[in-house]
């Protein structure tokens, strides 16, 4: 298992910085989709019927073309278009943090995720269990515990997203969605993480991380980290930091996905630097990204609660995994929404034969 483990780091070091899902395409007869980057993981921008269309450029690995339309453009599968034209000429356009940051609310589920959930069903983790890791966002009891107490109210999302909740155990006793992590803590930072014995309850010498891997066996983890960081000022701990957090998931066969975190009141360039940081450290390993602070763009008060830091909740907090228009106004609802949507996709491209 070892010599596999290691081949798999071979073949994530070979590939490009920002590799693209390429088994993802979907066609409708007369129709083709238009995304905003070369993946095709998000929902695309909208769906384009037959039509003359200008190319731009293409993906280092020719799978994709950009292309131009008087309305706008996007990124089409080269498959989708007809041209007598050698593709090979066009440029290659590379995917930049700020494009993905600005463009997609999922990313990177590539090839790559299949192959750590396998390794990590190979080590004994278990299918349907997910870990929370981070810092006061995610301890809170408004991200994901109301599903864990059958306190929650789909909506219109509920075909879509049931089957999700009832994978990972929604309402049962004992459930992802309510346990307390050992890897989440008010006022953490990366390092706080990795740090041994940060955590009550593990072994002498562990970390938290470690901890929690140990005790859940999960196959997925849901990691956001950083907004301390932010106020502290230290991008390059906070990188090395950050990729030892995926090393080590990866050690446990643990798929890790990193989100972004919001903007940060008075820290705002800070806070869009640190997020560049994030989509870089998943391109550079190989992990899928959850764009959480795209999702709370255009909210009020950017999705934020008055102290220009945490995500904002309903009146009533229970109320953050009740999906109606007026509760998506607020930020962890919309945590919640995109919480479950990463989990279906998983389970849909990665979990799922």
């Amino acid at each position: 298992m070892k010599r596999r483990w290691f081949a798999l780091i071979g073949l994530l070091l070979a590939l490009p910085a920002a590799a693209a899902a390429q088994d993802y395409s979907a066609h409708a007869d007369g129709m083709h989709p238009v995304y905003a980057l070369p993946d095709a993981t998000s929902p695309p921008l909208f769906w384009l019927e037959s039509s003359p269309v200008a190319l731009t450029g293409r993906s280092a690995d020719a799978v994709w073309v950009q292309i131009a339309l008087a309305s706008g453009g996007g990124w089409m599968r080269a498959d989708a278009v007809q041209t007598g034209l050698d593709i090979s000429g066009l440029p290659v356009v590379d995917v930049s943090p700020e494009m993905v940051l600005d463009g997609v609310l999922f990313w990177n589920v590539t090839p790559f995720a299949r192959e750590i959930f396998a390794y990590g069903q190979e080590q004994g983790g278990r299918a349907n269990w997910f870990s929370k890791v981070g810092d006061s966002i995610t301890v809170s009891a408004a991200f994901l515990h109301p599903f864990g107490a059958g306190v929650y109210d789909l909506g219109e999302y509920a075909a879509e997203l049931s089957p999700t909740l009832e994978f990972f155990g929604a309402g049962r006793a004992d459930n992802p969605f309510s346990r307390r992590s050992q890897a989440a803590g008010v006022g953490w930072r990366a390092a706080d993480l990795l740090a041994a014995n940060a955590g009550g309850g593990c072994w002498p010498g562990e970390s938290p991380l470690e901890c929690e891997y140990r005790e859940a066996r999960p196959a997925v983890a849901l990691i956001m980290i950083g907004t301390n960081d932010v106020v502290q000022k230290s991008p390059d701990d906070y990188r090395r930091g950050l990729s030892r957090i995926v090393e080590t998931s990866l050690r446990f066969g643990v798929l890790p996905v990193l989100s972004t975190i919001p903007t940060l009141h008075g820290y705002e360039d800070e806070a869009r630097a640190f997020n560049r940081i994030i989509v870089e450290t998943a391109a550079a390993h190989g992990v899928p990204l959850w764009n959480y602070a795209l999702a709370l763009r255009g909210l009020p008060n950017d999705g934020l609660s008055r102290d220009g830091v945490h995500p904002s909740t309903p009146p009533d907090r229970d109320a953050a995994a009740v999906f109606t228009p007026e509760n998506r106004l607020y930020g962890y609802t919309m945590r919640n929404l995109t919480a479950l949507k990463l989990l279906q996709l998983l389970l849909d491209e990665v979990m799922n034969d």
